[in-house]
């Protein structure tokens, strides 16, 4: 990897969007230090949000396709909750954006960024990151619920299907780097429409199989 890695303090609370986001800016160069008296390390702030607005897409293909993972990053974010005491399907169904989209009658990527002018040669300095970390990655998280309780609307967009494979080498990358999601606790597997979303996925990696097989 190229760039600057993170922080080791970072590494442990690092959110799956952050992650990415950090990774596909080193993995293109970034930062890059400027200055002559005092050297500071800088982004251009439009590299900044054109990976953040592309990263948003692989985030609902994650909930769309990957049920499993897509639970895995919502404990992630809410890893201090107790699941005994808190209903995981309540949660998502009050975190999902989807009124939003609907309102605003745009793709939902677009939608949860918003659109911002940036000034030519605008530029962030490396650290200012941690800033926006927590912004981005609630809007992350609500993109990968709003696919993984939409799963049928999310498959309309092309946009989205066609990062399907993107979002599970990031996924692979970020349990490879940083850390595994968590497991998914007993008393949210069995909640009804998330046995039902993981079901879908058992049933398709039976196909899937099958299919290989029949190839071989």
């Amino acid at each position: 990897m190229v760039g600057e890695p993170l922080p080791d303090v970072a590494r442990s609370e690092a959110t799956v969007m952050a992650f990415w986001l950090i990774r596909t800016l080193n993995e293109t160069g970034w930062p890059r230090e400027k200055g002559i008296f005092r050297r500071k390390k800088v982004v251009p702030t439009a590299m900044v949000e054109r990976q953040v607005s592309f990263l948003f897409r692989p985030a609902i293909a994650i909930g769309m396709a990957m049920p499993e993972k897509a639970i895995g990053v919502v404990l992630d974010m809410f890893r201090n909750t107790n699941w005994q005491d808190t209903s995981f399907e309540e949660l998502l169904h009050k975190l999902d954006p989807d009124a939003r989209f609907t309102e605003k009658s745009v793709k939902p990527w677009v939608a949860m960024n918003g659109v911002r002018t940036v000034l030519p040669n605008e530029e962030m300095e490396w650290n200012s990151l941690a800033d926006i970390n927590e912004v981005i990655s609630t809007s992350f998280g609500s993109l990968v619920i709003w696919g993984f309780l939409h799963p049928e609307t999310a498959r309309l967009h092309d946009e989205v299907t066609s990062l399907a494979t993107l979002a599970a080498d990031l996924i692979r990358a970020f349990e490879d780097e940083l850390r595994p999601l968590p497991e998914i606790p007993s008393t949210v597997a069995i909640e009804p429409f998330i046995a039902a979303r993981l079901a879908e996925q058992s049933i398709s990696a039976i196909d899937k199989m099958y299919s290989d097989t029949a190839v071989g």
